[in-house]
């Protein structure tokens, strides 16, 4: 009876965390393409702000040193509208965390400080934009903390509807060498500025599908990526689903793979 007790309450408090999908940076063109739905276009517009998270594990910068993390880009150097969200810096030891925008005369640009992440460590990325053209408006946080801004450009020019471009995970939906290099999971948008306290639940609580408790109404795309078996080459038609339920489901391109990682935590 008290073995049984015992694993009732391990059961219970012990969470797996993340299965993951891993994209190989350098010269490949691994993605998932996740289409371009309208509910994942503009997505600064409605509510006066947008947000994207994930947990990451950089095993280098990636493909030609700024391997994307979630963009809405379509090619290496777009005249559309795009947004992008990537991995950078000067070299894989100091790596920086970017969020650019397209603007007409000049792009939006945001950039960490040095080391905002460590290679070969799992951490939690998460960036706020309030749809403006001032960079300083852009907001990163790294594992529940504000990363300060190395060096910003501001974005002037009308700003254009970016409904035209796909939405596409650990690289641009077309086919660039701008690939992650490394394992991305747990992906999520919204179409609103999280508060410190939606923040810190998804930062902090360690759980997977926590995306799906955090304003649900704005939640606009929501992808696990735990679909894939572990080191299983990755090729299913849309097998990446939305949890959001919106219908963008991830399309694998040029074999991504899977990638069991387990992580514990304990509930309180």
């Amino acid at each position: 009876m008290k073995r049984f007790l015992l694993a009732a309450i391990l059961c219970l408090c012990v969470i797996p965390l993340l299965a993951d999908v891993e994209f190989t940076g350098g010269t490949t063109t691994t993605r998932i393409n996740c289409g371009s739905g309208s509910t994942l276009d503009d997505l600064e517009v409605a509510n006066s702000g947008m947000t994207v998270s994930a947990w990451i594990y950089a095993q280098t910068r990636g493909g030609n040193g700024v391997g994307r993390i979630v963009a809405k880009e379509d090619t290496v150097s777009p005249t559309t509208p795009y947004w992008r969200f990537f991995v950078g810096g000067a070299s894989d030891a100091d790596m920086t965390l970017r969020f650019d925008r397209g603007y007409p005369t000049t792009d939006l640009q945001a950039v960490t400080v040095a080391d905002a992440i460590l290679q070969n460590t799992w951490h939690h990325v998460l960036v706020t934009w309030n749809g403006s053209a001032t960079a300083a408006n852009v907001i990163f946080y790294v594992d529940g903390s504000v990363i300060s801004h190395g060096s910003d450009i501001n974005g002037s020019g009308t700003k254009a509807s970016d409904a035209a471009i796909s939405f596409a995970i650990g690289s641009v939906s077309g086919t660039t060498t701008r690939a992650f290099d490394g394992y991305i999971g747990e992906v999520a948008v919204w179409n609103v500025i999280l508060t410190t306290a939606e923040r810190d639940q998804l930062q902090k609580s360690l759980l997977k599908r926590m995306p799906l408790q955090i304003k649900p109404a704005n939640l606009k795309g929501y992808w696990p990526l735990d679909e894939c078996a572990h080191a299983a080459t990755c090729t299913t038609s849309n097998m990446f689903l939305d949890y959001s339920g919106n219908a963008n489901s991830g399309n694998p391109v040029s074999s991504p793979l899977g990638f069991a990682n387990v992580k514990l935590t304990y509930m309180e």
